[in-house]
């Protein structure tokens, strides 16, 4: 037999499952910035960008490959910003999700699912030849059970 409690926590666990996580970078022009959590389960994860700078800036979250690190990623990438595409495919695996997309002085979110592993987040800004890359500071993310 349920008891409210009992229903209490399913609906409680289910809410947590269906919102998921909520993750934020704010980007001032020259620098990208993480403040969140370094860990986080598998699931949903909205990524929302908030643009301070005075162009028109994107930012995702991208799963390392094997056995690379978030400081290879900031080794890779300095000084910043770094011209060239996204985070070099010998470094990230391809995007799970979408970009978060975010015109000056504006905001833009993303969501997708993350699955186990370790992620860094990027802000990009996207020129007609190659992107400016800043990785997030200070640090990435690791998924885990």
């Amino acid at each position: 037999m349920e008891t409210s409690s009992t229903v209490a926590a399913e609906t409680s666990a289910a809410e947590e499952s269906v919102e998921g996580v909520s993750l934020t970078v704010t980007f001032d022009g020259d620098t990208c910035m993480y403040d969140g959590p370094t860990e986080l389960p598998p699931g949903e994860v909205t990524v929302t960008l908030i643009n301070d700078s005075n162009k028109t800036t994107d930012a995702e979250m991208a799963k390392l490959q094997d056995g690379v690190t978030y400081e290879d990623v900031t080794a890779f990438h300095s000084p910043e910003p770094h011209e060239g595409a996204r985070p070099e495919e010998d470094l990230v695996e391809p995007l799970e999700f979408d970009q978060a997309h975010a015109w000056p002085g504006d905001d833009g979110s993303t969501t997708g699912v993350v699955t186990t592993g370790e992620y860094v987040l990027v802000c990009l800004q996207v020129g007609s030849a190659n992107a400016l890359v800043w990785v997030a500071r200070p640090s990435g993310v690791s998924v885990t059970e």
